[in-house]
């Protein structure tokens, strides 16, 4: 009755919460001796995930989806490669200042956020799972936080029904923003932060980088893909700083690099800069892995990261402008200067006009050293990860992607344009290659061909290859303009033994893997107990898709192309 709508009782909620927080900035939490588990939890729903087991009575108390194991086994396994790092970092900071060999006498313990918990299974999973080869715990506190009530009582319960101490893993019930925000004014800042939303973290980003680290890294989830994917441009703009890549095959990778775009413009206003450690798309969501330093002179050059892209609305052919180049001053110093024009207006193959999107990020999407030992660590320690396979196909497929070519062009496009058939993949790629140039795959798409060659050579190649004039091609039309435009490369479609090999061998092994439910998507929100009046309710209904998620396309053709 104090309050006129739930909105305000939410904010003095918040405000209570704050309140609250000790010294570090998170909110006080219950001590173990306080919380009473109930007599008949055994009787409750529980869902065990490796080393955690989760309880709860009532299926819409907390939200929990299972789909998202792999998320979270992608996560351990990154943390865990970082803490070696970190450990091979102390050593050369400790040899650098005594001037001899040395190692560790402890190990390096890892401090770390989960600003949206639910259940809290993922922080328990940290605390648990990130150790040593001895089994020795490597992190020292995990804070598990949560705005709704229901859920920060479900993770006080989770976390003493699994035995641990609830001084190590912290439940926290608060604005996530609040708390982060409160913590780094307390300058308690922490070696990971962990962003797990339910739809987008681009709320949550300028906390986040203001909690992490310096040497941290933000793992951050993004679910709104309808988004990122182009249904609602606007929407996109406002959230991610640039316009999406709508109706394209190159949509899910514009959507990991709309993300890096805005956590690395929200970094430098903070005189930090990011380095992505690995950055993937993942069944209905992206994932990706920064590294945070802050480094003031580093961030001028920042803009020679970003970059518009350009597409011809009719044969798909793409062109990039970088919004700035970096040029050397006298003193040596490095700085970003603006970039000259150099996209024309309309298409140089077919005459069409262009559309534009981005900003995005230009830069790496991956660290090469940093994969290879996470694909390494995943591979020697299969039992800890029981989405091993699904992390490894994607892990392996990103490691074999260009890192210096941003997008890339599909060949069941290219053709469709054409109006013929999709040539092998095979001859295409040998003409690139006996050409001089690069060409590899995408893991977030099976018909990915991302090449650094020029648009004509690839234009060239499909013209040789369909001859004679295809049938449809009206005079006059882009298609008919593009295919009787003289060649401007004398191409060569020998495929040597050797090439032919090494494309067989490398699909020997599965690409992509089919999703292993029938109803393999995003789980319905969590309603904190309360009754919601919706069809979904109905317990006989399948899981209800989010609204803002566009699902990975079909799998179950791709090992045969």
């Amino acid at each position: 009755e104090r309050f006129p709508s739930e909105k305000l009782k939410n904010l003095y909620c918040i405000r209570q919460s704050s309140s609250m927080a000790d010294s570090t900035g998170v909110p006080s939490s219950t001590s173990a001796e306080k919380v009473e588990l109930p007599r008949d939890l055994k009787s409750w729903f529980q869902i065990t995930e490796n080393s955690a087991t989760i309880y709860y009575k009532d299926k819409n108390e907390v939200f929990y989806n299972d789909v998202q194991e792999t998320n979270r086994d992608l996560s351990i396994a990154v943390i865990r490669v970082y803490q070696r790092i970190l450990e091979k970092e102390k050593i050369t900071r400790k040899r650098r200042r005594d001037g001899m060999p040395s190692t560790p006498t402890s190990p390096r313990m890892l401090s770390i956020f989960e600003a949206l918990s639910a259940t809290g299974l993922r922080s328990i999973r940290y605390f648990n799972e990130i150790t040593n080869d001895s089994g020795e715990h490597l992190v020292k506190q995990v804070v598990a936080n949560d705005l709704d009530e229901a859920a920060v009582k479900a993770i006080q319960r989770n976390v003493v029904a699994n035995g641990l101490d609830l001084s190590r893993v912290v439940p926290s019930h608060g604005d996530a923003n609040q708390v982060m925000y409160t913590s780094a004014f307390n300058k308690t800042f922490y070696d990971v932060v962990d962003l797990d939303p339910y739809g987008s973290a681009a709320p949550f980003l300028d906390a986040a980088l203001r909690v992490v680290s310096h040497g941290g890294i933000l793992c951050i989830t993004c679910t709104d893909l309808i988004i990122l994917c182009g249904k609602e441009p606007d929407t996109c703009y406002n959230r991610y700083g640039g316009w999406p890549a709508k109706t394209s095959k190159i949509t899910h990778e514009v959507a990991l690099r709309l993300l890096l775009n805005v956590v690395e413009r929200t970094a430098v206003n903070h005189k930090k800069t990011v380095e992505p450690l690995t950055s993937l798309f993942v069944d209905f969501y992206i994932r990706v892995f920064v590294r945070v330093r802050s480094s003031g002179p580093s961030t001028k050059l920042a803009p020679a990261r970003y970059a518009t892209a350009y597409k011809c609305t009719q044969c798909a052919t793409l062109d990039l402008q970088h919004v700035a180049s970096t040029v050397v001053k006298k003193n040596g110093d490095q700085r970003s200067v603006p970039s000259k024009a150099t996209v024309s207006p309309s298409c140089e193959e077919c005459g069409g006009s262009k559309t534009s999107f981005g900003p995005i990020y230009s830069a790496p999407l991956y660290d090469p050293e940093f994969v290879d030992s996470l694909i390494e660590e995943v591979e020697k320690n299969k039992e800890r990860y029981k989405a091993h396979d699904r992390i490894l196909t994607r892990l392996r497929n990103q490691r074999n992607e260009l890192r210096d070519v941003p997008l890339f062009y599909t060949l069941d496009e290219m053709a469709r344009f054409l109006k013929t058939t999709t040539p092998r993949r095979l001859q295409v790629e040998a003409a690139i290659h006996n050409h001089g140039y690069r060409v590899s795959g995408s893991h977030t798409c099976s018909s990915a061909l991302k090449t650094d060659a020029p648009a004509s050579l690839l234009w060239d190649i499909m013209k040789k290859l369909i001859s004679p004039t295809p049938k449809g091609l009206k005079e006059g039309t882009p298609p008919h303009i593009l295919f009787h435009k003289p060649p401007r490369h004398d191409v060569n479609l020998e495929i040597s033994e050797e090439e032919r090999a090494a494309y067989l061998k490398e699909r020997e092994a599965p690409r992509f893997l089919e999703n292993p439910n029938e109803f393999w998507g995003p789980g319905s929100r969590a309603h904190g107990g309360r009754k919601k009046d919706t069809p979904s309710d109905n317990p006989g209904a399948p899981p209800a898709a989010k609204d803002d998620t566009i699902m990975e396309e079909d799998v179950s053709t791709r090992n045969n192309e």
